[in-house]
């Protein structure tokens, strides 16, 4: 993505930005993306959805949960793995949540245990500081057992850490994505909470990451006007002038995501159903059509 802002100098996109299409086979580029683009295109139309798997919201969840189903406790200190600890104190969106005050004391405390050579971290060297005091503390007393009492704590629990990331998020013009993404997380628990599941916690946590691996956030823009970036999907019937196509690996575009099917693949050839063949054609199709009318065209792998 850092080349496309050279790219977009060349064609003289600031004039005529609309001539222009920047194509995302990778979904997880379209932020890096966004921040590359000079400020000289004010008017930018995005045709496709941001993944949550992709956010920093997501990532710190994922640690968080693994963080809290693999607690250990020694009679009544509770200790956390040194790796999920190290996992969640590296987020972005915990620095970003931290004061200066806070980041400075959270370092002098990693200092001093990564000095002990702590494995285990019990909680009382996590806490101390807000944002510690909510993430850092054992709420999966017992993993193995089907409890729903158990769930619905856990439930609140990630709740509550959603809830204090969110004034720092809607605090901030340029984590509105991110703040979108907190919002179907928390309506995601609730859905869950609501069901008065009796599971275990790592059921929990396998149905929240199910239910959310399938969230995007979708973007608003002016189709005919502006820089377009879109997926490769978005580019049928469609003709530009420039197109710059990011990702154009082996696996990625074409994409290798064959549906799971208990119906063999020469059976299907037999019976006429769609198969790899099929797909690799409908790519291929997708991808010079792309280039048909093109006059430039740039291909990154």
């Amino acid at each position: 993505v850092k080349h496309v802002d050279e790219i977009l100098s060349k064609v003289g996109t600031e004039k005529s930005p609309s001539d222009c299409a920047i194509v995302l086979p990778d979904e997880g580029l379209l932020m890096p993306l966004l921040n590359s683009i000079p400020e000289e295109i004010k008017d930018i139309n995005v045709t496709m959805g941001y993944p949550m798997s992709a956010s920093e919201l997501w990532s710190l969840m994922s640690d968080v949960m693994k963080m809290q189903v693999h607690v250990r406790r020694r009679g009544d200190e509770c200790m956390f793995y040194h790796k999920h600890v190290w996992d969640i104190l590296s987020s972005g969106l915990m620095k970003f949540v931290m004061s200066s005050e806070e980041m400075a004391g959270c370092r002098k405390n990693v200092a001093r245990i990564k000095k002990e050579g702590k494995y285990y971290i019990p909680q009382e060297d996590l806490s101390g500081y807000p944002v510690l005091d909510v993430i850092f503390r054992p709420v999966a007393h017992d993993p193995s057992a089907k409890d729903a009492a158990q769930i619905q704590s856990l439930a609140e629990y990630l709740q509550s850490v959603v809830s204090f990331l969110a004034p720092a998020l809607m605090a901030d013009p340029d984590m509105a994505v991110e703040l979108e993404f907190a919002r179907k997380y928390y309506e995601s628990i609730n859905s869950l909470r609501a069901r008065n599941l009796e599971i275990q916690p790592v059921t929990f946590i396998k149905l929240l990451s199910s239910l959310m691996a399938g969230v995007t956030i979708p973007f608003k823009g002016e189709p005919l006007k502006g820089l377009q970036i879109m997926g490769p999907l978005e580019t049928r019937a469609l003709d530009f002038r420039n197109v710059v196509i990011l990702s154009c690996n082996e696996g990625m575009f074409p994409r290798r995501s064959v549906s799971s099917s208990f119906v063999p693949p020469e059976l299907r050839k037999a019976f006429g159903l769609p198969t790899y063949e099929y797909q690799d054609a409908v790519w291929a199709y997708y991808f010079y059509r792309a280039i048909s009318r093109a006059r430039k065209v740039w291909l990154f792998v």
